[in-house]
């Protein structure tokens, strides 16, 4: 599966150790993994089935938390359609820098779905105390960002399968209104319509190999 062509880029942005990784993990190869912290960005790819057997790749860039590798975040979010901005329910901190997150996307002009996640459920469910961020703050937060908003857990993985299909559902309403609009302008201008509109090009600014780093990188 080649990673220079994909449907639609996904990035994840987060602070340190709040389970971006593990949180790929799951949705790629449906396992939980505790691997080591990520250095520079990874990138893992997964077909999406869709409507009426439809099948689409989206390629999913897994982004280093700690504040040096920042100044290499707008690179990473150029061309992205989907961001998943990540917190630990459990880190009170890293809810306090989603703002951050969110500015490296406007600072990158990047026209995205946002999916707001809280990760490590599975903790606060066997310990309430545990709990740093409640739910009602999370789903306040998505509604300013205009986010979906999910809790998850990447060890047992409730809700994660909810989260890729909101975004197989997203990417197939964003094809569906860019048909409307290509109609549109054809009928316009029949003149300007693209000659191909069906795929993005991903270019992969990594300082790391492009070859998948599979359960060897922990955020």
């Amino acid at each position: 599966m080649s990673y220079d062509v994909a449907d639609l880029k996904i990035v994840i942005l987060g602070s340190s150790l709040v389970g971006k990784t593990t949180l790929i993990t799951r949705i790629v190869e449906g396992q939980f993994v505790d691997p080591e912290t990520t250095i520079g960005a990874s990138t893992l790819l997964k077909k999406y089935q869709g409507m009426y057997d439809s099948e689409y790749t989206f390629a999913i860039w897994d982004t280093a938390g700690q504040e040096r590798f920042d100044s290499l975040a707008p690179a990473y979010c150029r061309g992205a359609g989907c961001a998943l901005i990540v917190y630990s329910l459990i880190d009170r901190n890293s809810f306090s820098r989603l703002d951050h997150y969110i500015k490296m996307l406007e600072n990158a002009n990047v026209d995205r779905f946002v999916i707001l996640v809280g990760t490590k459920l599975d903790l606060v469910q066997e310990n309430s105390k545990l709990r740093k961020v409640s739910l009602e703050e999370g789903e306040k937060k998505a509604h300013q960002l205009k986010a979906q908003f999910f809790e998850v857990s990447s060890k047992t993985g409730e809700n994660v399968n909810s989260i890729w299909t909101t975004i197989g559902k997203f990417y197939e309403r964003s094809l569906i209104d860019r048909g409307k609009k290509l109609e549109i302008d054809e009928i316009e201008n029949p003149k300007n319509k693209p000659k191909n509109v069906d795929h993005i090009k991903i270019v992969d600014v990594s300082l790391t190999s492009k070859k998948p780093q599979k359960g060897c990188c922990k955020n």
